[in-house]
């Protein structure tokens, strides 16, 4: 069982879109296919090695494509600290990524593409009652903020994030205002201030649940 099964109380039975994005992530893609042979899925990722196994090697049920997710169309650059895996390759600021050490010597890894997910429900969609499945290395807030109409057709959303920095209080404020409501916190970590935590948002209205759950 893979980290999707945390969305599986809120999954709702009208989704017909999985889009994921982020490294890692055609075992959830692989999953959800799995369970739900009806719904399409699509990725998102940077990282051109990373991108190019999960088509191949790796067998995302779907296409993966080369793209950074992010608020606009944009050049933009991967940045990886030495050491660190390349799956965490990041086109944030280092100075936004509180899991990198102060010390760590941040350089550029290889330059991507940033598309907004507007954008990429008009160009491979649209993505009509997506869950969407967002671990792109803090780059989340910039993701949402270029789904403007996108968020219309979202139903469940599963993002990382960290609770205590300004990043999330924008996240939870565009959010909440676009109907969703936070339903659970996991994947705490150990390293507190270090690690991120996993949040699962719903669309809601007065009446409770605005979709019919799908129950096992």
């Amino acid at each position: 069982m893979t980290q999707i099964a945390a969305l599986y109380p809120y999954w709702p039975a009208e989704a017909e879109w999985f889009v994921i994005g982020g490294p890692a992530c055609e075992l959830e893609a692989q999953e959800v296919h799995s369970k739900f042979p009806h719904m399409k899925c699509v990725g998102f990722e940077p990282n051109e090695e990373a991108c190019r196994k999960q088509n191949t090697e790796l067998a995302f049920p779907g296409v993966v494509h080369p793209y950074a997710l992010w608020s606009e169309t944009a050049d933009l650059t991967l940045m990886l600290p030495g050491g660190f895996d390349p799956k965490r390759a990041s086109v944030c600021a280092p100075e936004n990524r509180p899991d990198f050490a102060p010390e760590a010597v941040v350089k550029p890894f290889q330059k991507t593409i940033g598309k907004p997910l507007d954008s990429l429900s008009d160009l491979l969609g649209p993505f009509t009652n997506a869950v969407l499945w967002i671990d792109i290395e803090f780059a989340e807030l910039a993701a949402l903020q270029g789904a403007t109409k996108l968020l219309d057709q979202v139903l469940l959303i599963n993002l990382e994030s960290f609770f205590y920095r300004p990043d999330f209080v924008k996240i939870n404020r565009l959010l909440t205002h676009r109907g969703f409501v936070l339903q659970q916190v996991w994947n705490m970590g150990e390293r507190t201030y270090v690690d991120a935590q996993d949040y699962i948002y719903a669309r809601e209205d007065i009446n409770g649940l605005a979709y019919k759950v799908q129950t096992y």
